[in-house]
């Protein structure tokens, strides 16, 4: 008596190679959707508002502030002072440009920045930063700010 062998070669039924087919076509079209929506999007404002949160959490406004800088170290010890302009802010950041500290040099570990702005509606704030980049072409340095203080004097409360 002999023995009949099974196939290893195993047909789909033909409904079956027809569904695969069917499931790439939806795929390709699912995929053209998508991207006929993010080309939608690309043109929009509201997702270059988002490429942007992902390089900077808030938008930033170009401004000319003259400023006092005082440098502690991390342990609060301070370091120098010296001059700087505020060149943009956001509210989370800033970018100093044209630093300029009497001693001439940053400290090489972690520090803090008081920057007290002088000047017109500015005057008297006081933001607490910390350097997250230097900006050499412009004597800068970009900073994150960690808390902002406002002293009002007895002439502007109007005492």
């Amino acid at each position: 008596m002999s023995k009949t062998k099974k196939s290893s070669r195993v047909s789909r039924p033909a409904s079956r190679r027809v569904s695969a087919r069917r499931e790439k076509v939806e795929k390709r079209s699912m995929e053209s959707e998508a991207r006929r929506l993010s080309m939608h999007a690309v043109s929009g404002g509201e997702f270059l508002d988002r490429l942007r949160a992902h390089y900077r959490e808030c938008r930033r406004k170009d401004v000319d502030i003259e400023a006092d800088v005082q440098v502690y170290l991390a342990d609060g010890t301070y370091f120098d002072k010296g001059t700087a302009k505020v060149a943009n802010v956001s509210a989370s950041g800033a970018l100093l440009t044209e630093v300029r500290l009497k001693g001439e040099s940053l400290p090489t570990g972690q520090f803090v920045l008081h920057v007290t702005m002088r000047g017109g509606q500015y005057s008297g704030v006081t933001i607490k930063c910390k350097p997250v980049r230097l900006v050499p072409d412009r004597a800068g340095l970009g900073v994150r700010l960690d808390d902002i203080f406002v002293s009002l004097s007895d002439s502007e409360n109007g005492k």
